[in-house]
Formats: C-alpha cells, sequence, structure tokens
C-alpha cells in the first residue's frame, strides 16, 4: 500500500480532533454533529486550515498551530 500524503494529513487531523476531544466517542460524535450543523459546512469547499477545533476556541489555525 501506498503512502499517500492526503490520507496522511486527513488521519492527523483526526487525531488531532479525538485527542482534544479526550479520545471520548460520545464527545467526539458531539463534535462532529456541531460542526455538520455550523455555516462554515455549508460550503462544499470548507476551508480546512481555518477550522475550529474543540481546544481551539480563538479560531486560529489547529493544525498550523500544531505544525509550528
Amino acid at each position: 500500500m501506498k503512502n499517500d500524503p492526503a490520507i496522511d494529513e486527513i488521519r492527523k487531523i483526526r487525531h488531532i480532533i479525538s485527542q482534544e476531544c479526550g479520545h471520548d466517542p460520545k464527545k467526539l460524535v458531539e463534535y462532529y454533529m456541531k460542526r455538520q450543523r455550523s455555516k462554515h459546512n455549508t460550503s462544499r469547499h470548507a476551508d480546512f486550515d481555518k477550522k475550529m477545533t474543540p481546544g481551539n476556541k480563538t479560531g486560529t489555525p489547529a493544525v498550523r498551530a500544531q505544525n509550528g
């Protein structure tokens, strides 16, 4: 199986979100349901660099903050 950078990035982001929810399945479901209902996701082309994760209330990019 080849490594796909896009899939690796998705997995990394999903892990960060899970980590910020304390790896709690109920919190994860709540987070994704809330995200699905948000206006941010009404666009087909959501800007994932500007996503707000549970532990990122400032609106700064969570993934970029992790990477420096």
